[in-house]
């Protein structure tokens, strides 16, 4: 499988939303589903992972600069193609964009689910709230190193 990540454009909406729905609700509540979708709208800073002619990933990434950290926003990858590296290779491509920034802290919010990508990583969780997604949904609070 050959993989590209491109800039975020308005033609990929269908498909982030999609890869969204199909990763409800083992990663995502139903709720959060307006919310990405006004992230979609008016942000500056996703990209999508490409395979071909489809869009198989998509990430946000925020660069800080009082802090010198970067903040991950919503990433995901199809269901289906979880497994086969596509998350590995956002997260490259973000500790890249970090290193040439000298930045080595990345703030992430996740979930009890999303945690468990996150912990192959050198990660320190500063908060776990109970349903803080919303029902069965904990929200956990963490920093990334790099």
């Amino acid at each position: 499988m050959k993989l590209q990540i491109v800039d975020y454009h308005k033609r990929y909406f269908e498909d982030c939303v999609e890869i969204f729905d199909k990763n409800t609700p083992r990663y995502f509540l139903l709720e959060e589903r307006e919310p990405f979708i006004e992230y979609l709208e008016v942000t500056i800073w996703y990209f999508v992972v490409r395979s071909d002619e489809t869009t198989v990933g998509c990430f946000g990434v925020e660069f800080i600069e009082e802090k010198k950290h970067a903040r991950l926003h919503w990433i995901m990858v199809d269901p289906d193609l979880q497994g086969h590296g596509i998350g590995s290779l956002m997260m490259e491509e973000i500790f890249s964009a970090m290193r040439a920034k000298g930045y080595r802290i990345m703030e992430i919010d996740t979930s009890q689910e999303g945690i468990r990508f996150f912990r192959r990583y050198q990660i320190e969780v500063l908060e776990e709230i109970k349903d803080g997604w919303g029902t069965g949904m904990d929200r956990i609070n963490l920093l990334l190193y790099l």
